[in-house]
């Protein structure tokens, strides 16, 4: 379930890859059924529904990492919250809203503003023909739209608040006299914008993959042996193919052959297992290879660090999605 993926590539002499480490999610809100509210002031950007469509498409594994309470039970529970309560509705209302719909979390906000600013500027052109060039100035407008939401998200089981916060998006675009550029309207813009806010904060709800370029060691530390040091080339050139448990055959039988005494065969090993996302056994090939060297090698030292904060953030990562997945 939480293998890593895998990209090889060449960089000058040294063979580098690319191992994508699993993150855990940025906004943790510990739920998988989730409800979105609509949001207040929002009738030109439709940010609650382009937040709820965004949601209905995250997998992970291929699997739907959240259960999406329908909008138009969600729009019945409050009317009907609304007739009970005399037409008054709040915070409280919506903990109640979210419980009576068996949503474990509440996405809810509001729009702050929608702006546009448009400024109107000259450029200078050039324009040349066989015999001569010749300047000249078009007319040009700048049109700047930002907008302003807050999103809040409020965990109805555990009566906690995991994430409160505005965001702002904006949009440049330059029309010139001489260009085709069309100039989006307030509307176009927010809706842009909205789609936007929606695809970014919904990526912070669910672990996802972060790439990091690794360089591994190409050249013997200790003296090998001619077989020691076809294990070590071939090794790595399983590595590139993507032969990766052919690699792991290959550099495990070198480094017991330097009777784990080369921490150029303990770090490649390391590096094998970090991409196949073995990341106890990496951590315990890198210290080795730290201990061994005697000069720093800052291949050695970005893994040691490296991997003590990959084993931390990777056990979070997988809590959130065995708690998602799980039947």
């Amino acid at each position: 379930m939480f293998s890593i993926l895998l990209i090889s590539l060449l960089s000058g002499c040294a063979q580098k890859t690319k191992i994508a480490m699993l993150q855990p999610a940025e906004i943790d809100i510990k739920a998988k059924n989730i409800a979105v509210l609509p949001f207040k002031n929002d009738t030109k950007t439709g940010l609650a529904g382009k937040l709820e469509s965004s949601l209905t498409r995250v997998r992970f594994n291929r699997k739907p990492y959240f259960n999406v309470v329908d909008r138009q039970d969600i729009k019945n529970t409050i009317k009907e919250q609304r007739r009970q309560h005399s037409g008054l509705y709040g915070e409280n209302s919506e903990v109640e809203v979210g419980s009576l719909l068996g949503a474990s979390a509440l996405i809810s906000g509001r729009i702050l503003s929608i702006t546009k600013n448009d400024q109107r500027h000259r450029e200078k052109r050039r324009k040349c023909d066989k015999s001569s060039c010749r300047d000249y100035t078009v007319n040009c407008e700048k049109r700047k739209i930002s907008l302003s939401a807050n999103i809040r998200v409020t965990n109805v089981t555990l009566g906690t608040v995991p994430y409160s916060d505005s965001v702002n998006r904006s949009l440049t675009t330059t029309h010139c006299s001489d260009d085709q550029v069309m100039l989006p309207s307030k509307d176009q813009a927010s809706q842009i914008l909205a789609k936007k806010i929606a695809q970014d904060f919904i990526f912070k709800l669910k672990p996802n993959y972060k790439h990091v370029e690794v360089t591994l060691l190409e050249s013997e530390d200790i003296d090998y042996t001619d077989r020691e040091e076809s294990l070590l080339k071939n090794g790595l050139k399983y590595f590139k193919q993507e032969r990766i448990n052919k690699a792991d055959q290959l550099l495990s039988e070198l480094l017991k052959s330097t009777q784990f005494k080369s921490y150029v065969a303990a770090y490649n090993l390391g590096v094998v297992k970090e991409a196949k996302g073995e990341l106890a056994e990496a951590a315990k090939y890198y210290h080795l290879a730290d201990n061994l060297q005697i000069e720093p090698v800052e291949e050695i030292n970005q893994a040691v660090n490296r991997i003590q904060s990959s084993l931390i953030r990777n056990k979070q990562a997988q809590s959130q999605v065995s708690r998602n997945l799980a039947k």
